[in-house]
């Protein structure tokens, strides 16, 4: 019965014992003397900080920590006050709203203070966007970027630089930039192209020691419903198409309607690779790198008798095309601008067709049918699919017509 105030007593005194004599917090310091039990010293002053103890100073004596403690302290105190002397009003009052919105978000001035200068620290590099999209391009070109990639590319930084090329890549935040491609007059799909080549570009700044972030990789990708944002012709601007356009383009007209060939692809096409019942698409001319072979449907065959040649370029002079291409829309009466549309009508008749997503896939060039499903799926009706391929020469008559189903079997 007499034993336990005695031990209730050397719990009390021992936890005394442990207690810091001197412990004051300051800002967002705390400063404190504790027990020391290392001869010649009985006692430590120790200081934290945010980022964990700051500093600490052996004393010999009690009364010599808690004398430092204090000197500390005051020291502290004066460089707040000092600190808050510097500012000016509107400054002390930016301080008190930045708190308040800081402490909403569950964070402190501490915290955002530490994000600055991590991200002074990573910043060190100069850089700003057309500098950073110059280099993009440029290392591009030296590992071999072809052609069409290029000026995809110098395109797409064209209108990023537009905005922001001035700015320093560390700058720009990811809330800007999403305001800015949503303000763009396209569709989604191309919006989604716009985010490829700004992750492409700050990618490259974070690299390289420009900024610490990237704020493209901060946005969304925008939805893409099914085959909204497809642009295609109908049959009947195919067939005005067709029928307005020169001899010497006319063969590409009816490859890039009937076989769905890139651009570039057209470009680089040579009579060569043209067979009886087939396209060769080379792997140097394909943008996947992948050889592939394209069906040459009759009513394509028909379109390209009158022009077969042995060899050489389906396209001699690209400048050329591009105007000839041009006043062929405009005399068939297609006024806006329809960015791969002979390629998207071939792949929305087809699919519509043959209701075959991977014969589809392999025609395009696609390594899966995702963006055959995502795009053409139920672009257009079957019927419509088979006026479409049933597109003739004006010289061809009823006798040499073959049923479509022969076509694509």
């Amino acid at each position: 019965m007499h034993q336990a105030p005695a031990v209730s007593n050397r719990k009390r005194a021992s936890r005394q014992a442990r207690k810091a004599p001197f412990r004051r917090k300051i800002g967002t310091r705390t400063i404190s003397v504790q027990n020391l039990s290392q001869a010649p010293y009985a006692a430590a002053v120790v200081q934290h900080g945010p980022d964990g103890r700051e500093r600490i100073r052996k004393c010999r004596t009690m009364r010599e920590a808690i004398a430092l403690a204090e000197t500390w302290c005051a020291d502290a105190e004066n460089h707040g006050l000092t600190v808050a002397q510097s500012l000016t009003g509107a400054e002390l009052a930016l301080v008190a709203e930045l708190k308040a919105e800081l402490t909403a978000a569950g964070q402190t001035l501490v915290d955002a203070v530490a994000q600055i200068r991590d991200r002074l620290a990573r910043s060190h590099r100069k850089l700003t966007v057309v500098e950073a999209a110059a280099e993009v391009i440029a290392e591009k070109e030296s590992r071999g970027m072809s052609e069409r990639y290029r000026a995809t590319a110098k395109n797409q930084f064209k209108r990023i630089t537009g905005e922001f090329g001035g700015r320093d890549v560390a700058d720009v935040a990811a809330k800007e930039l999403r305001q800015w491609i949503d303000r763009q007059p396209v569709t989604n799909a191309t919006k989604n192209g716009l985010r490829t080549y700004a992750l492409l570009l700050w990618n490259h700044a974070a690299a390289t020691g420009a900024t610490s972030s990237n704020p493209a990789a901060e946005l969304a990708r925008w939805k893409v419903v099914d085959a909204e944002d497809v642009a295609i012709f109908t049959v009947a601007e195919a067939r005005a198409l067709l029928d307005h356009a020169p001899a010497e383009i006319a063969p590409a007209l009816a490859i890039g309607l009937f076989a769905g060939l890139r651009s570039e692809e057209l470009h680089k096409l040579d009579w060569r690779r043209i067979h009886p019942g087939e396209i060769e698409v080379t792997a140097a001319t394909a943008k996947s790198s992948r050889r592939r072979f394209v069906e040459v449907t009759e009513n394509l065959a028909e379109w390209l008798a009158p022009y077969r040649q042995k060899s050489g370029p389906l396209i001699p002079n690209r400048g050329r095309f591009r105007r000839l291409w041009r006043e062929t829309r405009e005399a068939a009466g297609i006024t806006d601008r329809r960015d791969n549309a002979m390629r998207h009508s071939f792949a929305s008749y087809y699919y519509a067709l043959t209701d075959d997503a991977a014969k589809v896939s392999a025609a395009l060039g696609h390594r899966d049918t995702a963006l055959v499903f995502r795009h053409y799926r139920s672009a257009v009706r079957k019927a419509g699919a088979e006026a479409y391929f049933n597109l003739r020469p004006p010289s061809a008559t009823a006798s040499n017509i073959l049923p479509i189903t022969s076509a694509t079997a």
